[in-house]
């Protein structure tokens, strides 16, 4: 039978993800406390947030998926001091069911400064006009790309450009490389 989830715990958790993550200026330390743990001494009550918020920027920063998670609530289970309940942890797994995806888009939202690419189009033509007839009747690649200007602006910006066969091999060469770059650096 799956354990009763602490729905207090539940409550500061979501307001923890709603105070960091959804950027609600509303939820406050003094909120939490009068919403949620009213009846407990303000000292306990503030070592609990303490611990919480800990707890949910450990799961946020390691973006743990369900398998490390329920390894790492076992692990805090398993503490011989501040162990997790039952109920605690079946709180933080609802909560982190709910949120992950949210959160994590949230964080990638805000790490990203420059501009991001939103849509891309591309198609191959063949060369009507040129200075040199050898050029004429030669096939290129037209792209299309819609930036989106610096994160989190709506602002949005249409690239068109042009790359014959050889700049097209070039150009996919160097992503080649990147990829390579990344594969040894994730390696």
């Amino acid at each position: 039978m799956a354990a009763a989830v602490d729905k207090k715990l539940l409550g500061l958790l979501n307001g923890i993800a709603k105070r960091y993550y959804y950027d609600e200026t509303g939820i406050t330390d003094e909120f939490l406390y009068q919403e949620l743990f009213s009846e407990m001494e303000q000292a306990n009550f503030n070592t609990i947030l303490n611990r919480f918020e800990n707890l949910v920027k450990t799961m946020v920063n390691s973006d743990m998926d369900f398998r490390q998670l329920e390894a790492f609530l076992t692990s805090q289970m398993k503490r011989r001091e501040d162990a997790l309940n039952e109920e605690q942890a079946a709180a933080i797994s609802k909560f982190w069911k709910n949120h992950k995806t949210k959160i994590h888009d949230v964080v990638v939202k805000r790490t990203i400064f420059g501009n991001t690419l939103k849509e891309a189009n591309w198609r191959i033509d063949l060369k009507a006009h040129s200075r040199n007839l050898e050029h004429i009747n030669t096939p290129v690649a037209i792209y299309e790309l819609e930036l989106q200007k610096g994160g989190r602006s709506k602002t949005t910006e249409k690239i068109m450009f042009e790359m014959d066969a050889k700049q097209l091999d070039e150009t996919l060469q160097k992503v080649r490389n990147i990829k390579d770059a990344i594969d040894a650096f994730v390696n």
